[in-house]
């Protein structure tokens, strides 16, 4: 009866789910908007903190030019030939900038381990010191003397670590930069190191020119020999081979070889096919004349299919005139005598056929055995060309390999000789650092931007993962999304709950004129406009599991229909009975189960209430065996009965997760209303529960929301906005 709803409901989830819901997240950063800026907020107030304590620090920068090509000052790479790339050479003069030598004649220069930045005497204890210092005395070994070695190497440690040295890219320039406290320190560090770079640059070169001018002179005289020695070898091997023009042999061998290749494949394909045709004819040798027909090489000959077309035509002839002269008859002899010639002919074409097949195999064969010695000679002559090719090109190899050596170090012998004595500086300055006017860090503004950027991004992140491992529902939307029925009605959360009154699974009937009173009229209407056809209306309250509010909403949905017609209101949670405690009956009055054990009639186990206009059934006896009692024949017929003395009857059944009560009475009632505790009930356990209903085709109306708290500031509880504040007083 409510299928055509809930089907449109679940094609308008699905359509939901396919587009981006803006205002679901509207909703979530409105929900925790004050905790995102309170977040916000303490973690930038931090940021601000640590921020304006930390120290100031000044950078300055100088920077050097590297002449990548020396015009008259022969390094050692040039002067053995080694090709040495740019790129190579200013990352080695750059690691050089960098090296613990140029740092430690720096330090020694300056005089660092007197500034107070770097004296350990000198500097204030830092937070770990401080703490350290708190410490009990004799705790720490504070009395061992540390080496004057160790105090050296932490002080380069650290005057490297506040100096960066970094090419300039696509340039020859160098930026020396140089990070302290002490704004006048940034200025003479870069300086002094390219100062001392250059001079180190200059004294080491020197040393190598002179160096390389004295090897220069011993190894020309290697060279020369060496080269002499291999010009006469090459004559020698010309002479011997009598080589003149190898090339053009090579060339005539290699084109001499392909077409030998080409010839051979051809011969070996004809040989395959001819040699094909002659093992078929041997196969038939001994065998009819006819019986070589069936070869395709006898097939495809054009003699052949000629005579057998003179063969057929005569057969015909003769199949004419049967019909017309007897065998005697002169044309009839005259036919017989065309035919038997043309099977002669037939007979005798096979034959030629056959033949020309043999004379072809052989004619293949020869053929390919011809080409194969030829091709294995002109192999060996191919072979032993390239051979002598492989080891005259060896020779002359190295000859010009000795002469290309001998030529350079003869140029460079000159050009060393000539300018030994000049040696101009291939580094200088054309930047110099000066003292920094402002701190170059910490960088107040932007940290804390940063800081409050990202703390609002955190915050939000957070907000956003609550609500996704939320797996409870709030709101009829919730609902709709998560279990896919229709929402029957909600209930409020009511603070009378705390005080732990009985009074409140009757809240309905004290309180008609509040938001409650007038939520379970809204779901009383529901239940009749689902069926309007059916005369009695049998409705199950169930739940996922106990504590949902179920008997509550049974009680107070009776109390409501009780003021439309005659009401029954049953109590089957034959495990938890709370219907007798609402009514004021105690453990011995008779109820459902005193019915099923057959001590009571119907009439007997229903207790009238003429003030609230409702009949209640209670429980009776906890049974041990609940379910089969409720599965019995005798439960449904009384049912039956009770269906055509009432309007109306109100089931309180128990949990459908934790027992199958309900499972069991849904195939009895015309309805079952389901029950979800908002912001408790897990959707997951939920749906456990309506797939069991579902699975025995169970007849769920709807879903009823309980224990709603009040709407928050947020679009999308608008929609629900009338479930709270409509008929209140």
């Amino acid at each position: 009866m409510n299928d055509f709803p809930q089907s449109m409901n679940t094609h308008q989830t699905h359509l939901d789910e396919d587009e981006i819901n803006l205002s679901e997240y509207i909703r979530i950063l409105s929900i925790h908007k004050w905790s995102i800026i309170g977040f916000a907020i303490v973690i930038t107030l931090l940021a601000m903190l640590v921020v304006f304590s930390i120290e100031p620090v000044y950078e300055a920068t100088a920077t050097i030019l590297i002449e990548s090509e020396e015009e008259n000052v022969i390094s050692i790479e040039e002067v053995y030939g080694i090709p040495g790339a740019n790129d190579e050479y200013f990352e080695t003069q750059n690691q050089i900038l960098q090296s613990r030598d140029l740092a430690e004649k720096v330090i020694s220069t300056l005089n660092i381990p007197k500034h107070p930045e770097f004296d350990p005497e000198l500097q204030e204890p830092g937070p770990l010191q401080t703490v350290l210092s708190w410490l009990p005395t004799g705790l720490l070994d504070d009395d061992e003397i540390v080496p004057d070695y160790a105090v050296h190497n932490s002080i380069v440690g650290q005057f490297r670590d506040s100096l960066k040295v970094a090419p300039i890219r696509n340039s020859q320039l160098i930026n020396i930069t140089f990070e302290s406290t002490d704004p006048r320190l940034t200025e003479t560090v870069p300086n002094t190191l390219a100062s001392i770079y250059i001079g180190s640059d200059l004294e080491g070169r020197l040393a190598i020119t002179q160096k390389a001018t004295g090897s220069i002179t011993t190894k020309l005289d290697d060279l020369s020999e060496k080269l002499k020695e291999s010009e006469k070898a090459l004559q020698t091997y010309r002479d011997k081979e009598n080589l003149i023009d190898i090339e053009g042999v090579d060339s005539l061998a290699a084109k001499e070889l392909d077409e030998l290749t080409v010839e051979l494949v051809k011969a070996r394909r004809s040989r395959n096919e001819a040699e094909t045709a002659y093992k078929q004819v041997t196969a038939l040798k001994g065998q009819p004349i006819e019986a070589f027909e069936s070869i395709p090489a006898v097939l495809k000959d054009k003699g052949l299919q000629n005579a057998k077309d003179i063969e057929g035509e005569a057969e015909r002839k003769i199949s004419e005139l049967k019909k017309r002269y007897g065998p005697k008859h002169p044309k009839m002899i005259a036919a017989v005598d065309e035919l038997e010639s043309a099977n002669k002919n037939v007979k005798a074409q096979i034959l030629n056929v056959v033949e020309s097949i043999k004379k072809e195999f052989e004619i293949a064969r020869n053929k390919q055995s011809h080409l194969s010695g030829a091709m294995s000679r002109t192999k060996r002559d191919v072979t032993e060309i390239n051979r002598k090719e492989s080891r005259l090109q060896s020779l002359e190899r190295d000859v010009e390999a000795n002469r290309e050596i001998y030529e350079t170090f003869l140029n460079r012998y000159k050009e060393t000789s000539a300018v030994s004595e000049m040696q101009p500086v291939n580094a200088r300055v054309v930047d110099p650092a000066v003292i920094p006017s402002k701190p170059s860090k910490p960088k107040k503004a932007l940290i804390i931007l940063i800081a409050l950027v990202l703390s609002t991004l955190v915050a939000t992140m957070i907000a956003f993962l609550i609500e996704a491992l939320d797996n409870t529902m709030e709101d009829g939307q919730d609902v709709e999304e998560k279990l896919h029925l229709s929402l029957l009605g909600i209930l409020p959360k009511l603070t009378i709950w705390l005080n732990k009154d009985v009074k409140v699974l009757r809240y309905f009937t004290d309180n008609l004129h509040t938001p409650f009173a007038e939520n379970i009229r809204t779901i009383r209407s529901g239940i009749l406009m689902s069926g309007l056809d059916e005369k009695q209306k049998v409705v199950l309250v169930t739940s996922s599991i106990p504590g949902e509010g179920k008997s509550m909403t049974a009680v107070n949905l009776a109390l409501s229909l009780g003021q439309m017609g005659n009401v029954l209101l049953i109590d089957c949670d034959l495990r938890r009975p709370s219907v007798r405690e609402v009514f004021g009956l105690d453990d011995k009055d008779v109820g459902l189960s005193h019915f099923m054990m057959g001590t009571h009639t119907l009439e007997q186990s229903i207790h009238v209430f003429k003030k609230e206009r409702l009949s209640v059934m209670p429980a009776g006896d906890i049974p041990p065996n609940p379910l089969e009692m409720l599965s019995a024949e005798r439960f449904a017929k009384g049912l039956d009965a009770l269906k055509k003395k009432y309007d109306h009857i109100v089931i309180d059944s128990a949990p459908a997760v934790a027992v199958s009560d309900a499972i069991v009475m849904s195939q009895l009632v015309n309805q079952v209303i389901y029950l979800v505790k908002a912001d408790e009930t897990p959707y997951q356990l939920a749906q456990e529960g309506i797939r069991r209903l579902q699975k025995v085709h169970a007849p769920i109306v709807g879903i009823v929301l309980n224990q709603v708290s009040p709407p928050k500031k947020s679009a999308r509880y608008g929609h629900y906005h009338g479930y709270y504040g409509y008929g209140k007083t």
